[in-house]
Order: C-alpha cells, then structure tokens, then sequence
C-alpha cells in the first residue's frame, strides 16, 4: 500500500485556540482531538453568532483533520 504524502505545513494548523475548552495560555494542557471533542465544539458554535461562530466553524474544519492526534500547548 502506497504511503500518504504528507505535506511540511502538516504540523502548523492555524486555530483560535482561545475558542477550545480547557486551553490556557499560561499552563500546559493536553486535550486528544476526538470526535467526540469535535461534537462538543460543534454544540458550543451553535450558541456563539457572528465572527465568533465563524471562527469556532473554522477551526472545528481544521481540527477533523488531524483525528487522534494531541492538542498541546
């Protein structure tokens, strides 16, 4: 089986991670991109309007790519 190219903007996602729940910019937090994860913050942008709900959409897109991995700050 072929292997995935992967491309060398693979680890930099652009997010605004001040819209995740348990990240602080202060401490390090870890939180696994599940699809559950990615429910919650779906649920959360149904109650935000304008550019905050388009920046939430936003960054739940970027996020389903990267299933399984770790966010860590």
């Amino acid at each position: 089986m072929p292997k995935k190219k992967q491309d060398d903007d693979a680890g930099n996602v652009a997010i605004n991670k001040e819209l995740l729940p348990g990240y602080s910019v202060n401490k390090h937090v870890e939180v696994q991109i599940t699809y559950n994860f990615i429910l919650d913050l779906y649920e959360r942008s149904k109650k935000l309007e304008g550019k905050d709900k388009e920046d939430m959409l936003q960054t739940i897109h970027e996020l389903t790519k990267h299933i399984g991995k770790w966010l860590v700050s």
